[in-house]
């Protein structure tokens, strides 16, 4: 039990003392959702210009039937069409402005995520009581699998709901760190 406490330990203060590889991943991607969230902003704007010219449609239909250019069945008809679409396109731009509370919810918590560490590191010190030591445990880790006394997973606390920020490790003091996209970290004893 104290091999595996020692070595969530260091993990974290590696960690701590070399939060770069995070902060470029955490940074990398805020990056990656400010693109997406453009994406998103145009699709959806895009969106509601669609959905603002199925009333111009309407009316165009009902000048067409009003001149006797269509019968009242392919007016009927050209108006479920437009009913549907419409209904369509408010459909998809609620679930785009879902999606984008969503990516600003993401970006605030990458964003808290980065001034936390930055923050934390700032605090460091040479010797931590047990105390502190469980303070920054319950702060920064989000789960520990034992998988085998030599295959430890930490992940850490700093996700961006599809994925945890955490890091490759090893028990000893120089650490590689590794940010993939599920940012796992394996330490092994």
């Amino acid at each position: 039990m104290a091999d595996l406490e020692d070595a969530v330990w260091q993990d974290i203060l590696d960690l701590l003392y070399n939060p770069h590889p995070i902060l470029a991943k955490l940074a990398e991607q805020l990056q990656s959702r400010h693109t997406q969230t453009q994406d998103l902003e145009q699709e959806r704007l895009a969106t509601a210009l669609a959905l603002s010219h199925k009333d111009a449609e309407k009316e165009d239909m009902l000048n067409l039937y009003r001149h006797g250019h269509i019968t009242s069945a392919d007016l009927e008809r050209q108006l479920d069409n437009i009913a549907t679409e419409a209904a369509e396109l408010k459909g998809r731009l609620a679930s785009l402005e879902t999606t984008l509370q969503g990516q600003e919810a993401i970006a605030t918590r990458l964003l808290e995520a980065r001034e936390l560490l930055d923050s934390l590191r700032a605090d460091l010190k040479q010797d931590y009581s047990w105390e502190e030591k469980r303070k920054l445990v319950e702060t920064l880790v989000l789960k520990i699998l034992v998988h085998s006394p030599e295959q430890i997973v930490v992940t850490y606390a700093f996700d961006d709901c599809a994925a945890t920020c955490t890091s490759t490790a090893s028990a000893v003091p120089s650490l590689p760190r590794v940010a993939p996209r599920s940012m796992r970290s394996t330490m092994t004893q």
